[in-house]
């Protein structure tokens, strides 16, 4: 902007209006007295200027639907292990004789079915008990086994 001679507020009122601002003139540059002259001559203002970039257009905004809250998925199913189940139908189905408890990943304490804080939790993944176990995992204090 110092370049062009422009205030802020003339440039931003530039940009928010769509148009372009004009491009920087190089100044000549001065010959130094050791340099012998250019055989050519030097190249006007407007040779030298860069083309200007093509203008993005406009940023349109959409309606996008609002997510729906998912409180028994974990949030980043990526970091899901063996033995660890996004869902709890899956989890039945892999441990039908034991009980499938939803284990919060960070705290490494699992919650049984008909708790406040099954499937609730920010990271966690729905587990059979033994499994969840043997991974070093605790139940929680305040529950108790159904």
């Amino acid at each position: 902007m110092q370049a062009r001679g422009v205030t802020e507020k003339a440039y931003v009122e530039q940009c928010r209006a769509g148009g372009t601002m004009p491009t920087a003139t190089a100044p000549e540059p001065k010959p130094t007295p050791a340099a012998p002259p250019p055989s050519r001559p030097a190249p006007t203002a407007t040779q030298a200027a860069p083309a200007p970039a093509p203008q993005k257009p406009a940023p349109t905004t959409t309606a996008t639907p609002a997510p729906t809250p998912q409180t028994s998925a974990p949030k980043d199913q990526a970091t899901l292990e063996a033995g660890q189940f996004a869902d709890e139908a899956s989890a039945k189905a892999r441990c039908s004789t034991d009980t499938v408890v939803w284990v919060n990943l960070p705290s490494k304490v699992y919650h049984f079915a008909g708790t406040k804080s099954y499937g609730t939790t920010k990271r966690g993944a729905y587990m059979c008990e033994k499994e969840a176990i043997a991974g070093e995992n605790r139940a929680s204090k305040t529950e108790k086994h159904p």
